[in-house]
């Protein structure tokens, strides 16, 4: 597995594969589905923002020195087995569909053209986020997933989990929009 560091490497190309695929589509594109169920470029981005906005109290409460984790938390035997497990599955290659968390779905409204620009600065305040946690030393600090709170991992392992889960979708909103050219072309 690849450093904690490593993946700030890889949020700054995903930002800027976000930006050159994403940035110019009309919201009429962003918000057009291949077939009723599935999800739209736009709902694939705001999902990311929804998941990367769920870790900002916990990283914010790290960072300023405030962070109390529930006993669960300082106990659980399984932070490392579910750390890995998450990082592995939550990659770019989808090998399973997992169903997203109902708080986690997306707006079935519209969504504007601004969303590209707020995700990426999101993920700028993301990535200043992961430095931050590196530098003080915080990898190895247990947290609760957002998610579901019995599962555990550290610090370490949530930084490749978030940014691999983003690779995920960005794919997924990639493959939208392949979908939507070929729905132009017929």
């Amino acid at each position: 597995m690849k450093e904690s560091g490593e993946y700030l490497h890889d949020l700054d190309i995903l930002n800027a594969k976000i930006q050159e695929d994403f940035s110019g589509l009309s919201e009429q594109e962003l918000n057009w589905k291949p077939e009723p169920g599935k999800w739209s470029i736009g709902q694939c981005l705001d999902h990311l923002m929804m998941t990367n906005k769920s870790y900002d109290l916990t990283f914010k409460s790290i960072l300023s020195r405030n962070y109390h984790p529930s006993l669960w938390t300082r106990i659980s035997p399984f932070s490392n087995f579910f750390g890995k497990l998450m990082v592995r599955n939550l990659g770019p290659e989808r090998r399973r569909r997992y169903k997203t968390s109902k708080p986690f779905e997306p707006t079935s409204s519209k969504i504007d053209a601004a969303i590209v620009s707020r995700l990426i600065e999101q993920n700028r305040n993301l990535k200043t986020n992961f430095e931050n946690l590196i530098k003080s030393e915080a990898e190895n600090l247990i947290i609760s997933s957002p998610f579901r709170s019995f599962v555990t991992y550290k610090i370490k392992h949530a930084i490749p989990m978030i940014v691999r889960h983003q690779q995920r979708h960005v794919a997924q909103a990639g493959e939208v929009k392949a979908l939507y050219k070929e729905f132009l072309n017929n």
